[in-house]
């Protein structure tokens, strides 16, 4: 019984901290003298450089120039500036995600895991409950088991007290100091046990909460046709999605009804030396259109890697060269964590031939 107190917090804290895509995602560091923080403020950890770009505006009357009116609003003064300002922030039922334009029609492109929950992961997510359902189980059965051992244990102490008036009068007063010995053990035993009880329901009632919260995302995530997307400037707009990949971490969006939009041009990331100067663009914790710099680390099969830090909230926003030209999709997955330090992104060739046709 000594440890199931731990054993419950350890549940509670797995569960809390489990892959569920609508929770915020917590970062972990270590200082320069070797200490471990946690922070779920990706600011905080060293060696993220940021620029805020963003700035605030409404919607815009359909049929306008979004190039214009952007160019007009925001003034881009070099090539990360205009490439951040074809940029947009993704809001879908999953939580936040980046994607950017890659045509002056309207098309966007961003990540499949930003709209819908990846099949594997959602699996995994719910073998993630069914094991911790289990442990919660068996956790239950015993606090069962200890109450009958309290019960058994209260009987006994009853009994001993019913029997003291029978023993020898020398005997007496030693067996009331043990009754009064058992005694308080049972209250202490008892205090305990309800307090396990309610960490136990906590943890319960956490764990029904995020199935079907998990569920209920899933299922909506399944069946949305619109997003919202913000533009550079702050504005808010509804964009249809066309296209979900099979293959690869991608989704095409569709903003309709402007004469033109924003377009970013594409370089191929394989014609670039290693340590060419790269930028992530995305709305990492919030952080509207911002920027983080590193530089080119090298190509894994489909992979872009960089230094750049890609966080949660980049997924699906550009990494693009000093001229503005996207490289390649960040993405913010598990790969991610395989490789401490490195981000990903897909080469955007891949991403456009995957989508050629749609747009």
């Amino acid at each position: 019984m000594s440890n199931f107190k731990t054993i419950l917090f350890f549940v509670l804290a797995v569960l809390l901290c489990s892959s569920m895509v609508s929770a915020s995602e917590i970062y972990q560091f270590t200082d320069e003298k070797g200490v471990i923080h946690f922070t779920d403020n990706p600011m905080k950890v060293p060696g993220a450089e940021y620029k805020e770009i963003a700035s605030q505006g409404n919607s815009h009357p359909r049929g306008s120039d979004l190039i214009e009116i952007l160019e007009k609003k925001l003034n881009p003064r070099t090539a990360v500036e205009q490439a951040a300002m074809a940029t947009v922030r993704v809001e879908s039922v999953l939580g936040i995600g980046t994607g950017f334009f890659i045509s002056e029609r309207g098309h966007i492109l961003t990540n499949r895991h930003v709209l819908q929950q990846d099949k594997a992961e959602a699996q995994k997510q719910r073998e993630h409950y069914r094991k911790t359902e289990q442990k919660l189980r068996t956790y239950g059965e015993q606090i069962r088991q200890e109450e009958q051992r309290l019960e058994d244990a209260r009987k006994r102490a009853d009994d001993y007290g019913l029997r003291i008036p029978e023993m020898h009068s020398s005997q007496q007063e030693r067996a009331r100091k043990n009754l009064q010995d058992e005694q308080r053990n049972i209250r202490e035993r008892e205090s305990y046990l309800r307090g396990i009880r309610q960490e136990y329901r906590q943890a319960k009632d956490e764990l029904d909460k995020h199935r079907r919260d998990f569920e209920w995302q899933n299922n909506l995530a399944g069946t949305q046709r619109q997003v919202r997307i913000g533009l550079a400037d702050g504005s808010s707009l509804q964009a249809s999605i066309i296209k979900i990949s099979e293959q690869h971490d991608l989704a095409l969006l569709h903003l309709r009804g402007y004469s033109r939009t924003p377009k970013m041009e594409t370089a191929n990331p394989r014609l670039l030396p290693r340590g060419a100067p790269l930028y992530a663009i995305g709305n990492p914790a919030g952080l509207n259109h911002s920027v983080v710099n590193g530089i080119l680390s090298g190509m894994e099969g489909v992979w872009v890697k960089t230094n750049a830090k890609i966080y949660p909230g980049n997924s699906g926003g550009p990494l693009i060269t000093q001229k503005g030209e996207v490289v390649g999709i960040n993405t913010f997955k598990e790969l991610t964590h395989k490789f401490e330090g490195l981000g990903f992104a897909l080469d955007i060739s891949v991403a456009l031939s995957d989508m050629a046709g749609s747009f």
